[in-house]
């Protein structure tokens, strides 16, 4: 099969957070600027923090999971498939993204625990993601 895995992922710079500035009300009382506090950036698989550089370790993109106060950083690999996916070559499933550079043929299965991609066409295949198609 004609697979290839490709690096997305740039380096990110944490930066500390920075004062609002107060503004007015409608009636011209004075509104504080609300307290800003930094985030905890959590690196999980496929991330590694050095100073205030988030860095992948692995080819893939980047996953970002929100939780209050706190950033959770993963890398999700990709699978590039280059050419038609057919009977002959079988079905794919991925525990990533998966991109597809030719055609999916009739009776295939392609399932991705993140997005697929289909550069050309689907001819009565099945598709199933976690995110998008």
């Amino acid at each position: 099969m004609n697979k290839k895995f490709v690096h997305h992922f740039a380096d990110f710079i944490i930066h500390p957070p920075t004062s609002g500035r107060p503004g007015y009300t409608a009636t011209n009382e004075l509104l504080p600027a609300a307290k800003t506090l930094p985030s905890l950036v959590q690196p999980k698989k496929g991330v590694m923090i050095v100073k205030n550089k988030v860095i992948a370790t692995s080819s893939g993109r980047p996953t970002f999971f929100y939780k209050g106060n706190c950033v959770t950083i993963s890398i999700l690999p990709t699978l590039i498939h280059t050419g038609n996916v057919n009977g002959s070559l079988g079905n794919i499933h991925f525990r990533g993204d998966v991109e597809i550079e030719g055609e999916v043929e009739a009776g295939i299965r392609v399932e991705a625990e993140g997005n697929i991609l289909v550069e050309q066409a689907l001819n009565k295949a099945t598709m199933s993601a976690s995110r998008a198609v």
